[in-house]
């Protein structure tokens, strides 16, 4: 590692902003980035300063021997609040597998998330289609129950089809993401160059991003006309003013999806959003949650669905479902967090008995 390499590592490793560095050593932000960026380099005091900042001599700090910045690794050092050494809080044995991305891995790596983002947004654009032609099928009158339940049992053979489809394309996405598992487990450090290259993609990124989302937006205000005006005037054929609406909302959730999991990718790398050290555990927590949630859901969905035989309306479950997980979530973490608090204030009285 080169110095401004080091200076990247260690600031993220210990939780710092750029800002956050900048005022420990009495800089601008704008040094701060320069140095990590490789565009110039900190003078003498200010390396002492990082060096006594961290615990680590000058000639760690300045030397390109790995072997040597493995070992202050293997040490178990790092940084503390007061700026000396601490136990637990800095490289540990998964810090031995972390992973340095250069440039190329970088890109090859935002390019896996853009076909990551056509995978997933292909996978629920199925899930939310599914059930159209069970709702079509069984919205007509067949005029015999044998015949009526014949097509209910081709329609619900068409939904658990797509339904296939779509679990199976995640199942392949996520076989697919092995390469880069180091990157979803948080063990990498950019260099310098990389992470200038990265920040400037994700800002030509953002407007479109934001001009996708406004449109996703407006087709989920505009999915109900539709069904309105079938209502209104054709009230026979209601139904396919549902299925209208129902496939324009797949079309803004395909939006959302793709544009959503592209941001995700840069985000990732930098360390941003979501996927700052704050957020990284609620994320963990969101994965697990949203796995039993949505498969409590489309359990209730087919018992109601079989039960009642109300296949034209039991779809009310999914947007209801929808806007229950948030709340669900939410309650859910909270009462994570205060076991989570409550767990750790135990333990550290049990370490002072």
């Amino acid at each position: 590692m080169n110095l401004a390499e080091k200076i990247v590592f260690l600031r993220k490793k210990n939780s710092l902003s750029q800002e956050e560095l900048a005022e420990k050593l009495d800089v601008t932000r704008q040094s701060v980035s320069k140095w990590e960026s490789g565009q110039s380099v900190p003078d003498l005091n200010k390396i002492i300063q990082i060096g006594e900042l961290f615990g680590i001599s000058l000639d760690l700090l300045l030397k390109d021997d790995t072997g040597e910045w493995d070992i202050f690794f293997s040490s178990g050092s790092s940084f503390s609040q007061s700026g000396n050494t601490a136990e637990n809080d800095f490289p540990d044995e998964e810090n031995k597998k972390i992973k340095r991305l250069d440039l190329k891995s970088t890109d090859d790596f935002l390019e896996k998330s853009k076909k990551n983002a056509r995978l997933y947004a292909i996978a629920t654009f199925l899930f939310i289609i599914s059930p159209m032609l069970l709702m079509t099928l069984c919205a007509r009158d067949y005029g015999s129950e044998s015949k009526q339940a014949f097509a209910v049992v081709i329609g619900i053979v068409s939904l658990l089809s797509i339904v296939a489809i779509g679990v199976g394309t995640l199942i392949y996405t996520s076989f697919k993401n092995q390469e880069f598992s180091f990157v979803y487990k948080n063990l990498f450090s950019l260099d310098g160059s990389a992470k200038v290259s990265v920040s400037e993609k994700k800002r030509e990124f953002e407007p479109l991003f934001y001009k996708r989302i406004i449109i996703g937006v407006i087709l989920c205000i505009l999915s109900v006309i539709p069904l309105i005006c079938f209502a209104l005037l054709f009230a026979d054929y209601v139904m396919y003013g549902l299925l209208i609406m129902i496939l324009t909302v797949a079309v803004a959730v395909i939006i959302f999806v793709y544009n959503t999991t592209i941001l995700c990718g840069f985000n990732r790398l930098l360390g941003e959003g979501e996927f700052s050290k704050e957020n990284r555990e609620k994320e963990e927590f969101a994965e697990k949650i949203s796995a039993v949630y949505w498969t409590i859901l489309t359990a209730i969905y087919l018992i109601y669905s079989f039960i009642s035989s109300d296949w034209g309306r039991s779809w009310i479950v999914w947007p209801i479902g929808a806007v229950l997980y948030a709340a669900f979530y939410q309650l859910v973490f909270v009462f994570y967090k205060k076991g989570r608090i409550k767990t750790i204030r135990i333990v550290r009285k049990t370490d002072k008995k």
